[in-house]
């Protein structure tokens, strides 16, 4: 149970006949309240400011701020341990009336004495506010919330990944095979183009080839019959000179004979071939 320390403090502050005191002992830690009614020349006074806390100075020049609670003129505050890890005088112990960030009131002084303690953790002292310890509370719980909730985004993109990838392999597959059957189609096209071509290109080697294989004679002489055939060429050559060119057209009469109401056959008339010479002159 608490140990309770009543004071009476005065808003204006004026210079009192005896300063108040509250004593306690290093290591009391949440037993000692201090419980200080609030007035204004001897009146009780209930401040409107919304907050109110203990604002202390240490020995040692550290502070500590407490936020204490307020009930119409009380004000009431329980000492944490860091308002009683250094021992000595206090340079200051007041409260203040804030609302917001501002302080608005504050009450007079009083004397706030730490006795030592033979059984002391030997830490060093350092300011302490509950309300940024409170503030510091809040943020590791937000930040191990934050952990957890990021540990969940990073599974949930994990499997979201994952499934991605299987579909990207399935779209890829999807993908190869619409190609290869592209890609055969195409194929085929070219290869049946190409097998045209080829069959175009035999016809007319095989036209050149025919055209080529008709008798072709360089002489002087007129080649002999049997070797003139439609189409056949005779370069007539007189010497080291072309004299002419000649090409065998057999629907030419050439020398033919044809007999008519008074041509008579007799011993020495012999019937000729058809055909002759379209003579070229060089």
């Amino acid at each position: 149970m608490a140990v309770t320390h009543k004071l009476v403090l005065d808003v204006h502050k004026r210079m009192p006949v005896g300063q108040q005191r509250v004593v306690v002992r290093q290591g009391e830690a949440g037993t000692q309240q201090i419980e200080a009614a609030i007035t204004k020349d001897g009146e009780p006074y209930a401040s409107s400011c919304t907050g109110v806390r203990l604002e202390v100075l240490h020995a040692d020049g550290t502070w500590t701020r407490v936020t204490a609670a307020k009930s119409g003129a009380t004000a009431t505050v329980v000492l944490p341990s860091d308002a009683v890890s250094v021992g000595g005088i206090c340079k200051l112990a007041y409260f203040a009336f804030f609302t917001g960030t501002g302080v608005v009131e504050t009450t007079e002084g009083f004397e706030l004495r730490i006795l030592p303690a033979v059984d002391v953790s030997g830490e060093q002292s350092k300011p302490y506010s509950d309300e940024i310890e409170a503030l510091l509370a809040k943020l590791k719980e937000q930040l191990a919330e934050a952990k957890a909730q990021e540990a969940e985004r990073a599974k949930a993109q994990k499997a979201n990944d994952a499934a991605q990838q299987k579909n990207d392999a399935a779209q890829k597959g999807n993908d190869s095979a619409a190609a290869l059957a592209s890609q055969a189609a195409r194929d085929a096209a070219s290869g049946a183009s190409a097998q045209a071509a080829a069959a175009r290109s035999a016809a007319q080697q095989a036209t050149a080839a025919a055209r080529l294989a008709k008798p072709y004679h360089i002489q002087d002489s007129e080649p002999p019959r049997p070797e003139r055939v439609q189409g056949a060429m005779w370069v007539q050559t007189e010497g080291s000179k072309v004299k002419s060119i000649n090409k065998w057209d057999e629907t030419l009469p050439g020398l033919g004979l044809y007999p008519g109401a008074d041509t008579y056959p007799g011993a020495d008339t012999y019937p000729g071939q058809a055909g002759d010479w379209h003579k070229y002159t060089v």
